[in-house]
């Protein structure tokens, strides 16, 4: 029985020593790095997680403020009427063109009542356009 136990620790440990043997000659060759994946999957989650988020993302209502005292809308456009008003526009001479045989304002003259033949004038005030800009 000891004869059979010696042979078998010895078998054992001759099986161990002959693999790490040839453990040891087997060469580690590193594999190339394949690119099988074509694109980035870094930025496929950032843009899932930010996705989730603005999903997810509600603003809460606030209260109105009125803190404003004036009409924006009417300070604007007397601000836009008093920038035309100051712009010098430079018209190019154009070739006349008789295209109606006859004289509108005579006609437009005869046919409206005197009040209502006043000429058109501008919502602006000439002296404060000056002054805006």
């Amino acid at each position: 029985m000891k004869t059979t136990i010696k042979f078998i620790t010895a078998t054992v440990l001759a099986t161990m020593f002959i693999s790490l043997i040839s453990m040891a000659q087997i060469e580690d060759n590193e594999e190339g790095y394949i690119d099988d994946i074509p694109f980035n999957t870094h930025e496929i989650a950032l843009e899932a997680s930010f996705d989730r988020d603005l999903a997810n993302f509600t603003f809460e209502e606030e209260a109105y403020v009125d803190d404003i005292p004036f009409n924006t809308e009417t300070i604007a456009n007397d601000v836009c009427c008093d920038r035309e008003l100051i712009q010098k526009y430079a018209f190019e001479e154009e070739a006349y063109v008789d295209d109606i045989p006859f004289d509108t304002y005579e006609i437009a003259r005869q046919t409206l009542p005197e009040e209502e033949a006043v000429p058109m004038t501008y919502n602006c005030d000439k002296k404060k356009a000056n002054t805006i800009l």
